[in-house]
């Protein structure tokens, strides 16, 4: 045969045109268009079908939303194609009308269908290639839970895998990565091919070791281990352990605290997360002699005791001040449980801790947020609390006894508990409590302290619960601004180089004060270090005492020197002062005093200072508005060792002055006299300069108008001797005076006798009608033995 490329081109083909073909084993001829014809037959059928459809499916009266398939079908015509849509199913058939009713071709999804997140919608209703729904495939990619993760063969490709939980999926995902070997830590598990699985989270939560975090009504699982366990695999990690859940709890009773390694660790709370706390006898964090960092951030911490308890004692942690070898000096008469504990630890910050501890059983406990001290070892740390602390229902917010140093931010306190239990009831406690003992220089710092001091109700004060309290005498203390509710007072600080910015106290009642103070301060108590040149300053106080008082308000009981005393306003609303307001053995101290002390003390003149104890070279400024001004007593209680005091008092209702020195008083006195113009020629006010006063000023002005009806044009002011002395007025109405540039004669000078000042009529007589005012100010000197 002639190649195909060598024949003449074909005239039109008519169909008629023969091929050869190859049928039944053998060669014959067919027509070429009779062939292609009956090949192409069934895809012309299937063309015009789907033309058909086409066009019947886009004619909207053959597209049925919600109504019967009878319905639809009694509506279209025998070949029609139609759609029947199920709203509600998410689903539209393609049906073609025939003789028996209609044939499904098809179903359609509704977009909406597969955008639902609905049970039956969505996912599941798209299929998989090897079975099931998208949905059960989406399911299976939140991967196993630990539990299952065991169990399972894990492809070697596999470097990492999501758990979607610890026992149940959502509580605890976390992603763990494949690694060469066991390791050394709770942060692991072994899959069911032998391979380790180490986790892989920049935060660790308890959840991820089984913690329910399910406490919402104080009776939830003990998360204690789960806790426990987290926080150590963080610390190996080095990544912080996070408390993100409001609801962990820890069992009420237990015998091992979560202590804090060496290497260090951080804690964070995060949002809602909090703790509760049901134990009495362990605190919940702790670290004794650690090296490494200790953070822990946002700490929110509940103590519930609601269990009740059968303990007659308070319960401890530890009786630490013998323990630690340090002897009973230390001066703690009992030991405390605190919620986190450090002793010894290298460097410890905590941020913003909260802590509430308002039960019933709270007066049978100790309760403390934070203690840090001394290790068994010597070894001393250096603490941080930064941020708001918040304590509620608590004995020490904070209790540190011995540190290199010390830095507190602000604190909120509200409720304060308080021992009841017979034989431990004395203990007095405190919003913050730092005690370092002997020479040794540290640094604490304190923000503001707001203390509201509400009571729980039932239980007794015990003398001496202020809000603040410093007790080292090698300490350099700077505080913010001290603000006190607490009728136990606000502040008892015993060291050197201090600074408090500002006090402000409000006691309640007389009652519960007792015999306490509202501001204690003793720098003396170990002058065997050689530290008896102390300093410090107060910057503005107020204090609001109870009425009925009667004792000291600012009180030194070892020794206070070199303390400037800013502007100090005292309160006292009460009759009762026979105690020094401000006592003590005080030494070169400056105070600057405002007594505000309205009412007449009934028992006797009041006693502003009490420097007892041989205290040298203070200095007193005090203005008071006290009616007994002229009798206030400044007293040295140990008259022979006593030399340099000095105070200056002043009366702001009358401006008057005492200037007070060992021996000595001179004072600055104002005294007046109101003459009715009874009728006659002369007005007396008898005696009115007293024996021995240095007049520096004599005044007179007509207060009421006087009457003329007896020819009264003016008067004459002097003595017996000396009838205008003191000089003329002419006129006889309201206003108007005399004074020291009308003086006929020098009037100055001391009277060796007590004086009357005599008023003359001028131009008639007084005929009992108006009122002159006479006031006198002189100098006066005396004998004061009360600085002797």
């Amino acid at each position: 045969m002639a190649k195909i490329s060598l024949l003449p081109d074909a005239l039109d083909l008519d169909g008629s045109e023969l091929v050869p073909i190859v049928q039944g084993g053998a060669t014959r001829q067919a027509s070429f268009g009779g062939a292609v014809a009956t090949l192409a037959q069934p895809f012309v059928v299937q063309a015009q079908a789907a033309s058909d459809q086409a066009a019947d499916l886009v004619r909207a009266e053959n597209t049925f939303v919600d109504v019967s398939l009878a319905a639809a079908e009694a509506a279209v015509a025998d070949g029609t194609y139609f759609k029947l849509v199920d709203s509600a199913a998410g689903t539209a058939e393609i049906r073609l009308r025939n003789a028996d009713g209609s044939a499904l071709v098809y179903t359609e999804i509704t977009r909406s269908a597969l955008a639902s997140n609905g049970a039956d919608k969505g996912a599941s209703m798209v299929g998989m290639q090897g079975g099931g729904t998208a949905e059960q495939g989406l399911s299976g990619a939140r991967g196993p839970t630990l539990a299952e993760a065991v169990l399972l063969t894990i492809p070697a490709a596999f470097t990492a895998i999501q758990l979607s939980g610890h026992s149940a999926p959502g509580l605890g995902k976390c992603l763990y990565r494949r690694v060469a070997g066991e390791p050394g830590h709770g942060g692991k598990f072994q899959s069911g091919d032998g391979a380790w699985w180490e986790l892989a989270e920049e935060a660790v939560t308890p959840q991820m070791f089984g913690a329910a975090a399910d406490d919402g009504s104080f009776a939830g699982t003990n998360d204690l281990a789960a806790i426990k366990l987290a926080f150590n695999v963080a610390c190996a990690l080095g990544v912080p352990l996070r408390i993100n859940r409001p609801h962990y709890a820890v069992a009420a009773v237990y015998t091992d605290p979560i202590e804090i390694p060496a290497t260090g660790g951080v804690i964070e709370f995060e949002g809602l997360g909090r703790i509760r706390w049901g134990n009495f006898g362990l605190p919940l964090f702790w670290n004794q002699d650690g090296v490494g960092r200790i953070e822990i951030r946002n700490a929110n911490l509940i103590g519930d005791y609601t269990t009740p308890l059968t303990v007659n004692k308070p319960a401890y942690v530890q009786q630490f001040y013998n323990a630690l070898g340090r002897g009973a000096g230390y001066g703690f008469g009992n030991s405390v449980t605190g919620m986190l504990s450090f002793l010894g630890s290298a460097d410890v910050e905590v941020s913003n801790p909260r802590f509430t501890a308002r039960t019933l059983e709270n007066d049978k406990l100790i309760t403390v947020c934070i203690m840090a001290g001394e290790g068994a070892n010597g070894a001393k740390g250096a603490f941080k609390v930064t941020g708001t602390s918040t304590f509620d229902g608590i004995h020490f917010g904070i209790l540190a006894w011995a540190y290199k140093s010390l830095d507190v931010g602000d604190i909120l306190a509200d409720h304060w508990g308080q021992l009841s239990v017979a034989g431990y009831a004395g203990i007095a406690t405190h919003v913050i409590y730092c005690s370092v003992q002997g020479d040794e220089d540290v640094r604490t710092t304190l923000g503001d302290v707001y203390d509201l001091g509400t009571e729980v109700a039932g239980i007794d004060f015990t003398l001496g619960s202020c809000s603040v309290k410093f007790t080292s005498q090698g300490q350099a203390i700077r505080t913010g601004n001290l603000y006190s509710l607490r009728a136990a007072g606000i502040l008892d600080i015993n060291g050197s180089n201090f600074d408090i910015a500002s006090l402000f106290w409000k006691g309640d009642s007389a009652a519960k004060l007792g015999a306490g103070k509202p501001i204690r301060i003793g720098l003396g108590l170990y002058d065997g270090y050689g530290r008896t040149a102390n300093g410090g300053k107060f910057g503005s106080v107020y204090l609001h005492i109870p009425d009925d008082h009667n004792n000291t308000v600012i009180f030194s009981e070892y020794g206070c020197y070199n303390v400037n005393f800013g502007k100090v306003t005292i309160r006292h609303d009460g009759t009762s002062q026979q105690a020094g307001i401000i006592s003590g053995p005080f030494g070169n101290c400056d105070f600057d005093v405002y007594l505000d002390m309205p009412n007449t003390i009934t028992a006797g003149a009041p006693t502003f200072i009490n420097i007892q104890n041989g205290g040298d070279n203070n200095r007193v400024t005090m203005r008071t508005n006290s009616p007994q001004f002229k009798t206030m007593r400044v007293i040295e209680s140990d008259k022979v060792g006593s030399t340099g005091n000095t105070a200056l008092i002043t009366g702001i209702l009358t401006g008057e002055e005492r200037r007070l020195t060992p021996g000595h008083e001179l004072g600055l006195y104002r005294v007046e006299a109101r003459l009715a113009m009874t009728a006659g020629a002369t007005l007396t006010a008898a005696n009115l300069i007293p024996r021995g006063a240095n007049v520096i000023a004599l005044t007179s002005t007509i207060s009421t108008a006087a009457g003329t009806s007896a020819g009264l044009t003016g008067y004459k002011l002097g003595t017996a001797a000396d009838d205008d002395l003191y000089g003329v007025r002419t006129g006889v109405g309201v206003g108007g005076y005399t004074g020291n540039a009308q003086w006929t004669a020098d009037a100055s000078g001391v009277r060796i006798a007590a004086e009357s000042v005599i008023v003359t009529a001028v131009g008639g007589n007084f005929d009992g009608t108006g009122e002159i005012l006479i006031v006198a100010n002189y100098f006066i000197g005396a004998p004061y033995t009360d600085l002797l």
